[in-house]
């Protein structure tokens, strides 16, 4: 049987109950059938474990294995260490995938010896019960021509844009005779940073493909990249990474390091108040840009390697990372203020969103993300009318306002919007003009 076995999909779980039987079944249900599923889990207590071990009961593909160490890394690992597959894929057990992620990647895998092969991701979150999706497409910064065969050192910005560990199929053999396996340190700390880039560092052969195979969960609760030591996270994997010498320190990887140090300080200051920490912040600031200095002064990288904002971004929290803190702080409070002032009008208000083209679209993702309550979206076109818009079936204006009479709409602010304002006239509905 093992010979048979294409893919082994490892999955770590910990308390992910109310996700793992979405996830599961996108792994089950797979087209690739000569699969095997290693879910290793590490203690879970919300029934997770109970739900694999039925799984396992059900499907003789799976096999549950428990880890004694609550570590994503020493998960993954385990994973490794037990897999028969021809490649490995890891997928995160609150994510979920295409049903033909595997077919799909394993089809351009076996043309040759390749080392690793990925497809395009979208994050999600929920608003409201409604799944909003922001896919991620790699060749809109990276030079990279779907489906050809690559050196990955040959694309510089490779590591910025691609640094998941998930959302690809690796070959088994590649990864064992290179020692690739991630950090084990305690919790989910960034511990995949060093697996993704000693693939980079070590792989001759790669892939990418253009479809979107992997469905990633940015906004769980818990998760490593929400918590406060974060940069401390990413100070013990680049310090393991540098002082193992398991990868060569090039301009990628620095530029690499830059792109986790400066998203993650501006993510992690708005929680701390815009205090410098000592713990969560200044030393591991102080090692990060250490390293940084030193690249910079050996002219690893340079202006060159950046756009301008990042590059003045850079230099300023290098000097004075006080003052970064300052600005930050100026252009998070403007921000607010500003959406504040966005949403004043809809304030205290439930929504009907009119029009489900590009306009309306785009102000159902704003006023969501500011927070504003919306029932649904409607439009006058008859071969739009019953189609999903970001979750919302759409309807006509006539039957939106009687399913909802109380409701506003919200119409943009176009050359077409006088008709839609007196249609909303002549039934008697609410309506406000949101600028475009």
């Amino acid at each position: 049987m093992e010979n048979q076995v294409r893919i082994s999909v490892i999955m770590p779980s910990l308390n992910v109950n109310e996700y793992i039987d979405a996830c599961m079944a996108s792994v089950r249900n797979q087209t690739l059938c000569d699969i095997e599923i290693l879910c290793i889990d590490a203690g879970s207590t919300d029934g997770t474990v109970e739900k694999l071990a039925e799984y396992a009961q059900k499907d003789a593909r799976i096999k549950l294995l428990h880890s004694d160490i609550r570590s994503y890394g020493h998960q993954v690992n385990m994973g490794l260490g037990s897999a028969v597959g021809e490649y490995i894929a890891i997928v995160e057990t609150d994510d979920y995938v295409s049903t033909n992620m595997l077919e799909r990647l394993y089809d351009v895998a076996k043309r040759g010896t390749i080392d690793y092969v990925k497809g395009n991701f979208a994050s999600y979150v929920d608003y409201y019960g409604h799944r909003r999706f922001y896919p991620d497409i790699l060749i809109e910064d990276v030079d990279v021509n779907y489906e050809k065969v690559f050196c990955p050192r040959d694309r510089v910005r490779l590591p910025v844009r691609d640094y998941s560990i998930w959302r690809g199929i690796y070959r088994t053999e590649f990864l064992r005779e290179n020692r690739i396996y991630c950090s084990e340190t305690p919790g989910a700390s960034y511990q995949d940073i060093g697996f993704v880039l000693q693939v980079y560092d070590k792989a001759k052969q790669c892939a990418y493909v253009e479809d979107i195979v992997y469905y990633y969960q940015c906004d769980r609760e818990g998760a490593s990249s929400c918590k406060n030591e974060v940069l401390c996270f990413v100070q013990e994997e680049f310090r393991r990474l540098f002082g193992q010498k398991l990868i060569e320190q090039n301009k990628a990887i620095y530029m690499r390091l830059v792109n986790c140090l400066l998203p993650e300080l501006n993510k992690l200051l708005p929680k701390l108040q815009f205090k410098l920490d000592e713990e969560f912040v200044l030393k591991p600031y102080r090692w990060i840009g250490d390293q940084i200095r030193q690249a910079m002064d050996c002219g690893v990288i340079d202006e060159d390697d950046f756009d301008a904002e990042m590059w003045g971004n850079l230099q300023l929290a290098l000097e004075d990372i006080e003052k970064y803190a300052e600005c930050q702080s100026e252009k998070y409070h403007e921000m607010m203020l500003e959406k504040q002032e966005r949403l004043a009008p809809f304030c205290g208000k439930t929504l009907i969103i009119f029009g489900s083209g590009v306009y309306g679209r785009r102000h159902l993702i704003e006023l969501e993300e500011l927070g504003a309550h919306i029932y649904c979206v409607c439009d006058n076109s008859l071969t739009k009318v019953g189609t999903i818009l970001e979750g919302y079936e759409v309807i006509s204006p006539e039957q939106a306002h009687k399913e909802y009479p109380e409701a506003v709409f919200v119409i943009p602010d176009r050359p077409y919007k006088t008709e839609m304002m007196n249609q909303l006239k002549a039934i008697g509905a609410e309506y406000v003009v949101m600028t475009v």
